[in-house]
C-alpha cells in the first residue's frame, strides 16, 4: 500500500495489485492493477478451417512497462531527486507499473502519461512486461490503443460516465479508442456493430474489442483485449477500470462478439 503525503489511501484488495500514480495535480489519487500471480498462457483454441496461415514475417516489440515491487517502504518522488516533490509512501511490497529505468531510478507509470520516480534499490522488478510494436508493424495501432487503455487503470466505475471522474465500459472503451483518432458509438451495442469481426479467440490481437452478454441483454459489457490472455475494462463488480482473463469461465461464457 502506498500513502500519500496528506492521507492515506485504499487498502489493496485480492491477488497482485499494481499501483499507477497520478499526476502533480492529482497527486492525492493512486490507482491500482489487479492481475493474477501468475499470468496464464494466451487462450488457443483450435483454429478454424478458414483461419488464415500464420504469418511467417518476424514481429519486432520493445517493453513499455514492467511491473516491480518495493522490498522495503519506499519513497516517489516528481523528479531524480530525493530533493523534489514527494509524491507517496509505499509500504514493503507495493506492486508499481514501472516504465522507465535512469542510472539509479525507476520511473513509474502515470495516469497522465507522465512520470514518477523511485530509488531503484527499493525495487525488484518481476517477470511480466507490456510490450509494444514497432511502428512499422501492423499491430501497433493496437498497441498504442493498449497503452492508452493502460493509463485509465483504477478510474473509478460511473454507470454513464466518460470522463476520468468516472466510466462505464462502453465510455471508456469509446475515449480509448477516441484518443487514437478512432470514433466510435456511445453504446456497446452500436459499438458492437463497427470494425472488422474476427470470428475466432485464436485471431486476437491487442488492441481488439471483446463484446459480451448477460441473460437480459445481447450486449451488455464491453472491453479491450491487451495481449496474453488479458482484457481490461471498466467492471461495474470490481468498481473500476481492472484488467482480468478471458479465460474466466464468466466472460469466455458470455463472449458473443470481437470486433478490431
Amino acid at each position: 500500500m502506498c500513502r500519500s503525503v496528506q492521507g492515506s489511501l485504499m487498502v489493496l484488495g485480492a491477488a497482485l495489485a499494481v499501483w499507477v500514480i497520478i499526476g502533480a495535480a492529482h497527486a492525492d489519487t493512486y490507482l491500482s492493477i489487479e492481475l493474477p500471480v501468475r499470468p496464464p498462457e494466451p487462450p488457443r483454441p483450435a483454429p478454424t478451417h478458414s483461419s488464415p496461415p500464420p504469418s511467417t514475417s518476424p514481429r519486432r516489440t520493445q517493453a513499455i512497462g514492467r511491473l516491480g515491487v518495493t522490498v522495503n517502504p519506499a519513497p516517489i518522488y516528481a523528479l531524480r531527486s530525493t530533493s523534489s516533490r514527494l509524491y507517496a509512501r509505499c509500504e514493503s511490497l507495493t506492486y508499481l507499473a514501472i516504465t522507465h529505468e535512469a542510472g539509479a531510478w525507476y520511473g513509474v507509470l502515470m495516469a497522465d502519461g507522465s512520470v514518477g520516480w523511485i530509488p531503484r534499490q527499493h525495487v525488484r522488478l518481476l517477470d511480466y512486461e507490456v510490450v509494444s510494436a514497432d511502428p512499422a508493424t501492423t499491430g501497433a495501432l493496437g498497441e498504442r490503443i493498449v497503452q492508452t487503455a493502460l493509463r485509465f487503470l483504477g478510474i473509478p466505475y460511473r454507470w454513464g460516465g466518460t470522463s476520468y471522474n468516472g466510466l462505464d465500459c462502453s465510455g471508456f472503451v469509446q475515449k480509448v479508442f477516441a484518443l487514437n483518432g478512432i470514433h466510435l458509438p456511445r453504446l456497446g451495442r452500436h459499438q458492437a456493430q463497427v470494425g472488422t469481426p474476427i470470428s475466432d479467440l485464436s485471431l486476437l490481437q491487442p488492441g481488439d474489442r471483446l463484446y459480451f452478454r448477460s441473460s437480459k441483454q445481447p450486449i451488455s459489457h464491453t472491453g479491450i483485449y491487451i495481449g496474453n490472455g488479458y482484457f481490461i475494462h471498466a467492471a461495474s463488480s470490481r468498481g473500476r477500470v481492472a484488467i482480468d482473463r478471458i479465460t474466466d469461465p464468466k466472460y469466455l461464457k458470455t463472449l458473443v462478439g470481437i470486433r478490431r
